[in-house]
């Protein structure tokens, strides 16, 4: 029986977190398989990273879809971006205020987790994902640290979120493993797959009929999220796909602190300014659903003084101008690398804004890209008639495409060989 793991994909905006159950063979079947299921807590697959410390010693701190519907007044301070914050270059105080803030987070999440009936004990495997920045060696211990005084089990196994993400994508979180303990891609990519990877399965048949000359395929997936923007790149040896070599074998992964809230969201900072709103008294829910509307060109009415944004030109100019800059930044991050991909697949939150997903899409297509890969999105569903509990993944309404890297994390080693993408604490 193989360990159950618990995968937590620390997002600067939502956390998502994926479980999958202890592996059981039974009998002398050849093939053994447990799928991942990703956490619905507080209704939501997409849980508000948001932490507020409320000033009140009765229920000190608020967290999660609770947090992000709060207005903070009096005394409440607001934590909306403590991952970011925690990862920036400076240390200073502020710095250990936010480790704190991480501690409660944590602690609040096992909570959470133990609420829908797993166990996280010293039995069960826990990873958290990370981005691939070259600084954060000096935050990653800091990190762990928070996870473990929350009452987390002590080993913490620690993931670069580039790759999690690929092998999310590829898997969409089936584990299925051979009679002699390996990986067996075969039949976790089959007609079992993503359809929007249809193309990746049709050239691996081409090949294995002949088809197909060439034996590689090179394969990047791109996650643009709140923070950062990640590149995982991997060439597919189409020929021995069925065993354990693929896909975990010379993953590169890149991390550029290029994302929407330090990229993007500046937009919002000049239209409360040019309405003279106060950006601080609002509530995290009230500006998700601004940035939704606004990012997909419409008009979003504030509850508080009746003010419209997003109905002039200039309100418009603002917000487009704020999101072709980021695309620009973005693409000359990742052009290079994806140039000579045949496959390239657009993850994460940002690929919800339209003008993202169109722009990429053009830019990638013109670049001779074979394939470009876009999940279907959705927003942060509220899921409130489920409550809490695990589901399969297609059942969140979210998309493969904002849950690949949470997916990813529990797929990663899935075998009885010890890990080697794992860096354990």
């Amino acid at each position: 029986m193989k360990t159950p793991t618990i995968s937590i994909d620390l997002g600067a905006s939502y956390t998502k977190v994926a479980y999958r159950r202890a592996l059981e063979r039974h009998g002398r079947q050849q093939f053994a398989s447990a799928d991942a299921e990703v956490a619905i807590i507080e209704g939501t697959a997409t849980i508000p990273s948001i932490m507020i410390q409320t000033g009140d010693r009765r229920r000190p701190w608020v967290a999660g879809s609770d947090a992000a519907k709060m207005t903070p007044s009096g005394k409440m301070k607001a934590f909306p971006n403590w991952k970011s914050a925690l990862y920036s270059s400076e240390f200073d105080a502020k710095k250990v205020e936010l480790v704190l803030v991480a501690r409660e987070f944590f602690a609040w999440l096992l909570e959470g987790i133990t609420k829908l009936g797993v166990n996280c004990d010293d039995n069960c495997r826990v990873r958290v994902t990370i981005p691939a920045l070259k600084r954060i060696e000096e935050h990653k211990e800091a990190l762990v640290q928070c996870i473990r005084l929350s009452g987390w089990p002590d080993e913490i196994e620690v993931v670069v979120e580039p790759k999690a993400n690929i092998i999310g994508v590829l898997s969409a979180g089936r584990n299925v493993v051979s009679a002699t303990g390996r990986i067996s891609y075969q039949p976790m990519f089959g007609a079992l797959g993503p359809p929007e990877l249809r193309y990746v399965f049709d050239e691996i048949r081409r090949y294995a009929l002949g088809d197909r000359r060439k034996r590689d395929m090179q394969i990047s997936v791109v996650d643009f999220g709140s923070f950062t923007l990640d590149v995982a790149k991997q060439t597919l040896d189409l020929k021995v796909i069925d065993h354990d070599t693929f896909p975990l074998q010379d993953v590169s992964a890149n991390t550029w602190e290029v994302g929407v809230i330090g990229d993007i969201d500046r937009c919002l900072d000049e239209l409360f300014e040019a309405h003279g709103i106060d950006g601080g008294s609002l509530s995290f829910e009230v500006k998700e659903s601004a940035k939704v509307a606004l990012y997909s060109g419409g008009a979003y009415a504030i509850p508080q003084g009746r003010i419209v944004l997003g109905e002039s030109e200039d309100d418009k100019a603002i917000v487009e101008s704020a999101i072709e800059e980021y695309c620009q930044k973005a693409w000359s991050n990742i052009r290079s690398l994806c140039q000579d991909s045949e496959v390239v697949v657009l993850t994460g939150g940002g690929t919800c804004i339209p003008h993202v997903r169109g722009y990429f899409e053009d830019e990638l297509k013109r670049a001779g890209i074979a394939n470009v890969v876009l999940f279907s999105v959705g927003s942060t569903s509220k899921l409130a008639e489920r409550g809490g509990g695990l589901s399969d993944w297609q059942s969140t309404t979210e998309g493969l495409g904002r849950l690949a890297t949470a997916l990813g994390g529990v797929s990663i080693a899935y075998g009885f060989r010890p890990d080697e993408e794992c860096s354990r604490y």
